[in-house]
């Protein structure tokens, strides 16, 4: 297979669409369509491998042997859902971490969820009428997140995967929480950051400021 253009490569020239896939078939058909690029969803992984909603019952190993698979056969660069870097210390996400990159993964996401993972928890609290900062939707402390992006960034060095800190504190704690953490993470070398829950292209423009 030639050599893939990066995510890097693809993000600097333009803005890149990445549907979700599970699989190389899925893969396949993201590339047929046109898209140049592709995200491993872990929601998606976790119904194909466990027949289940994503409520924390997947392993690294089964993230990763899918990663391979995908990344060996697909000429998409590939972003993988990592979850909390499955556990709960920075070795943990920088295991992970390194395992994604070595498997030919171009970035992964890193977010500061537990493990506890409530399916659509907070989607049918948002169903309800709920507000940011009254949802019950646990995300660790900053600094135990900041420190899991350094080892994440450790991890990759050397290699063309790119971190992409994912934070979902908005949830919990409202907007100015998330871009403060999403800030903090730019300044550890986090190249992406993501902040799940915004509902308004107000909050999305602010975010982008």
């Amino acid at each position: 297979m030639a050599s893939r253009v990066t995510l890097r490569e693809l993000v600097a020239k333009e803005q890149v669409f990445a549907p979700c896939i599970w699989d190389c078939r899925t893969a396949r058909v993201a590339e047929v369509a046109g898209y140049k690029a592709a995200l491993l969803s872990g929601g998606q992984l976790a119904e194909s491998v466990c027949g289940l909603p994503d409520i924390g019952l997947m392993t690294a190993d089964d993230l990763v042997q899918a990663a391979e698979r995908i990344c060996n056969y697909s000429p998409l660069p590939i972003i993988i859902d990592a979850d909390d870097g499955y556990g709960e210390t920075p070795l943990n996400a920088y295991r992970t971490t390194r395992r994604i990159a070595h498997a030919g993964a171009m970035a992964l996401t890193l977010d500061d969820t537990t493990g506890f993972r409530g399916y659509n928890r907070w989607g049918a609290q948002f169903a309800r009428g709920c507000k940011d900062g009254e949802i019950d939707h646990p995300v660790m402390p900053t600094k135990d997140w900041l420190a899991k992006i350094r080892a994440s960034l450790a991890a990759c060095e050397g290699s063309e995967c790119m971190v992409i800190a994912r934070t979902e504190s908005k949830l919990k704690y409202g907007l100015d929480e998330a871009i403060e953490r999403c800030v903090r993470a730019r300044e550890l070398g986090a190249e992406m950051t993501l902040i799940i829950g915004l509902k308004t292209l107000e909050e999305g423009l602010r975010v982008a400021r």
